[in-house]
């Protein structure tokens, strides 16, 4: 079973964990909770990058 790495995208993580979305929002990445936000940048935007972008080390 492969878990989540973070070269994954945030759509792909939400689709596979639908869970990792409450996750996602309660730490701080609320554009998670935006629909139209999560189409158009989640499909682009790795777990990677948002935790580079929040400061933290993936």
């Amino acid at each position: 079973m492969q878990g989540i790495s973070p070269e994954m995208k945030i759509t792909d993580i939400l689709e596979k964990y639908p869970g990792a979305l409450e996750v996602f929002t309660a730490n701080g990445f609320p554009a998670t909770g935006k629909a139209d936000l999560l189409r158009q940048v989640g499909p682009l935007l790795t777990l990677k990058t948002a935790l580079k972008l929040k400061g933290l080390n993936p």
